[in-house]
């Protein structure tokens, strides 16, 4: 009678191998389909972000031109200032929205010091 027990596993041997093989195939299963829809997923993505590309038109034109700056670095002027805030805001698809320009004249006198023969130092200035 031992011997027949040797020869062949005992039946908790066969339900515990049977219902491990199963857990396996099912979350092999499981798995390949996951990866599937993941795979279909990232596709459609992928050629939805393609044809947004082909849509996208570039930043728009700036408006107006680009005034030089003085030789001191500055603007010579608040029109000039506002125009170069101007062509730089409409110039840029993130600007173009929600810039708002303000200019300043940076000529502030100090105590202590001569007063300046060139008084227009514009800067401009973006609040987003």
């Amino acid at each position: 009678a031992q011997a027949a027990r040797a020869d062949q596993p005992a039946s908790n041997d066969i339900q515990r191998s049977g219902v491990h093989k199963v857990s396996i195939e099912s979350g092999m299963a499981l798995f390949s389909r996951l990866c599937l829809i993941i795979l279909v997923t990232v596709i459609s993505v992928v050629a939805q972000e393609e044809e947004g590309d082909k849509k996208h038109l570039g930043p728009p034109a700036p408006m107006g031109k680009m005034p030089d700056k003085d030789k001191d670095g500055f603007y010579k002027s608040k029109v000039d200032a506002c125009s170069a805030c101007k062509y730089v805001a409409t110039s840029s698809c993130a600007m173009y929205n929600t810039c708002m320009c303000y200019v300043v004249n940076a000529n502030w006198g100090g105590v202590g010091l001569d007063k300046t023969t060139d008084s227009n130092n514009w800067r401009w200035a973006c609040n987003v």
